[in-house]
């Protein structure tokens, strides 16, 4: 399934703002760290698998998957589903977590960001594929596709974990968390456990993130 538009010429500006803080992740004017203020992104995304195929968007020169800021209020899990219906036009179910992105950068105006974001295995329960600009297509890869095509490395291990977890996911342990006998692990969907994987991205100084 592959869906296109034409590249539009403006990019898409942040859909709210983030949560400032310190060097030691305390609030703006509180802990000992305060002299020295950073800005932290929260944020979640899912990998959707659909009969053995990952759903993968473009966006400029960049392909990765759908995701973006927590709304006020919102669990990680649902802001997972949110983005994917809003950037997609796809109705999902989250299957369970994969784990978690940890991203270092600068921003254009200087000083440094830090933003985290969940991920999520998801599965499509209903909607049309019709990507949200400012993503120009969307299409629907194997895994050996899927993962060529990312332009993330974090991107890909991501890739490998989901599809690990569809072979057989009452035996991979993709979280560290104790699989009971009979296969039920002990999470459920969007209990995302602090030994997840975490993937530190450490993007070059100068460069931007392309979207939330």
């Amino acid at each position: 399934m592959t869906y296109s538009r034409p590249d539009p010429d403006a990019e898409a500006g942040p859909r709210n703002a983030s949560v400032r803080l310190t060097p030691d992740r305390s609030p703006v004017g509180e802990g000992p760290g305060a002299r020295r203020v950073g800005i932290f992104h929260e944020s979640a995304g899912a990998l959707v698998v659909k009969d053995g195929r990952c759903l993968v968007l473009r966006r400029g020169d960049e392909w990765a998957f759908p995701k973006g800021h927590l709304e006020a209020g919102e669990e990680p899990q649902q802001a997972a589903i949110r983005e994917v219906r809003e950037e997609t036009g796809l109705l999902v179910r989250v299957v369970r977590p994969i784990g978690i992105t940890r991203y270092v950068f600068e921003g254009t105006g200087g000083g440094e960001h830090r933003k985290r974001v969940h991920w999520f295995l998801a599965e499509q329960t209903g909607g049309t594929l019709h990507p949200e600009p400012p993503f120009t297509e969307a299409i629907l890869l194997d895994r050996a596709e899927t993962i060529a095509i990312l332009t993330h490395d974090s991107d890909r291990e991501l890739v490998d974990r989901a599809f690990e977890a569809l072979v057989d996911d009452s035996t991979v342990d993709l979280l560290g968390d104790e699989v009971h006998p009979g296969g039920s692990p002990r999470s459920t969907p969007g209990d995302t456990p602090p030994d997840a994987i975490e993937i530190v991205v450490e993007t070059p100084r100068g460069s931007r993130n392309k979207y939330t």
